[in-house]
């Protein structure tokens, strides 16, 4: 009879990689950043988060919850990797995971102390069973950069806010909101969620949807228009890929969901679960003057449907990325759009509002 856990102890294969989410900062009179990422736990022991300065300071883990520097060897540099060259990492360890999140959700964060002055880098890996330097370790999630003084800069025109409250998502843009679609919706009898990645004004004559022999909807406009030019952008993403031909573009993406507790599910699996395929184009073609969107995880619907504040001015159509996965009646999700560089390498993590299943 088996006794204790089971490590394998010559692969890495079955380690999952964090996703991590852009670094937020709380405040400049106890100037902390918080580093949050997701990370399935299955066969997770600990989570050790790399960071560095970019002055060579070592960095503070003062009331974090995380170790001290396991790093015995200084400078601890990572192998090879773009945007690391030459940084001196400190190592620091989280707590056992499996008592982190006692209700299983794949969600972790911790804050360290910053100073006003320096640049951050920031990875996390998951790792098994044992110590430093001996133990399994898996990949390590993509690297994040932080500084309040990046964070300053301020390129967004002013959107003043509707009456009804959005979710804070000023990580890529305000509008990207999760929402369930039930049998009001003109997807009907499809119900399921989305989350919304664009919105435009409509030309007057509404979108209209129609079924094709497959009796699969699909997306009419009016006019002949390329719908990526009504996706959501961010200025710094602009301005950090200037020759795209949308620059600061949400596409490339892919979304992931999670499972997170609420009172019906107080326990949840805790897998991280691929909804869509990367996407890089919205299948769409043009036709006798129209523009026919034939995306199966695309969806156009007005505002009166979603039910959703408006973030563009007089926008009255909202774009939709589809989950197509079936979802638990009863249950609560929350979603993770993982937009990639041109090079196709992670780029951020965002994080929408949590969407409840009736």
């Amino acid at each position: 009879m088996q006794q204790g856990e089971c490590v394998d102890s010559g692969s890495t294969a079955y380690m999952p990689t964090p996703m991590l989410e852009e670094i937020t900062g709380t405040n400049l009179l106890n100037p902390r950043m918080k580093v949050s990422w997701f990370c399935n736990m299955a066969g997770v022991q600990r989570f050790e988060v790399w960071v560095a300065r970019s002055s060579g300071a070592a960095p503070s883990n003062t009331n974090s919850g995380l170790s001290d520097d396991l790093a015995t060897l200084h400078p601890n540099e990572l192998p090879a990797r773009d945007g690391t060259e030459g940084l001196d990492f400190s190592v620091f360890e989280t707590g056992i995971v499996r008592n982190l999140n006692p209700g299983n959700e794949p969600h972790f964060s911790f804050t360290l102390p910053v100073s006003l002055s320096d640049e951050y880098t920031v990875l996390v890996r998951a790792v098994g069973v044992g110590g430093w330097s001996t133990r399994i370790a898996g990949a390590w999630s993509h690297h994040q950069k932080f500084s309040f003084a990046t964070r300053k800069v301020g390129l967004s025109a002013v959107v003043p806010w509707p009456d009804r409250p959005l979710p804070p998502k000023e990580d890529f843009h305000p509008g990207i909101v999760g929402l369930f679609l039930g049998n009001s919706s003109p997807l009907a009898p499809w119900k399921g969620n989305a989350v919304r990645i664009g919105e435009y004004v409509d030309s007057g004559q509404g979108t209209r949807v129609s079924d094709v022999v497959t009796l699969e909807k699909y997306f009419i406009l009016p006019n002949t228009r390329d719908l990526e030019n009504y996706l959501y952008t961010n200025d710094l993403v602009t301005q950090a890929e200037p020759l795209e031909s949308i620059a600061g573009l949400i596409l490339p993406v892919a979304l992931y969901r999670v499972q997170v507790t609420n009172t019906k599910y107080p326990s949840v699996p805790g897998d991280i679960v691929q909804v869509s395929p990367m996407m890089e184009k919205i299948g769409q073609f043009d036709h006798a003057g129209n523009s026919n969107v034939t995306d199966p995880f695309i969806a156009i619907l007005p505002s009166s449907v979603t039910g959703l504040p408006r973030t563009v001015t007089n926008s009255d159509e909202d774009i939709l990325l589809l989950d197509r996965q079936p979802v638990l009646k009863g249950a609560r999700y929350k979603y993770l759009l993982v937009r990639f560089s041109p090079t196709r390498e992670i780029e951020r993590v965002i994080a929408t509002n949590t969407v409840d299943v009736p």
